[in-house]
């Protein structure tokens, strides 16, 4: 069963690892961020999830997911034009990506 997900702008419900939302680098990622003002939303989300996996006593070193999702739709508005594959995570985000990159760039 998948986990099921919202666009935290618009609430377009999607599965989690699903082509909807796609991982951007950081620097495409912080426009999108920026642009809808969500900074301290994603830090208080990261401080949440942290809490979370320490009580399961799992490391938080390498903490990387805020569960913050936004739909590739406004991904789009926020940076004003289409998702080129130079916006998306590199080798580590590649099978998480690989749906949405078969589904949009063909």
């Amino acid at each position: 069963m998948s986990m099921k997900c919202k666009c935290n702008i618009c609430s377009k419900e999607f599965n989690y690892g699903d082509c909807q939302s796609p991982m951007l680098n950081g620097e495409t990622w912080n426009k999108v961020v920026e642009f809808y003002s969500l900074k301290k939303f994603e830090s208080e989300a990261r401080a949440k999830y942290a809490k979370h996996i320490q009580k399961e006593g799992r490391s938080t070193e390498a903490l990387e997911d805020e569960h913050l999702f936004i739909c590739y739709t406004c991904m789009e508005k926020a940076l004003g034009r289409k998702i080129c594959k130079s916006d998306l995570i590199g080798e580590k985000g590649k099978i998480f990506n690989k749906a949405f990159e078969d589904l949009y760039f063909k």
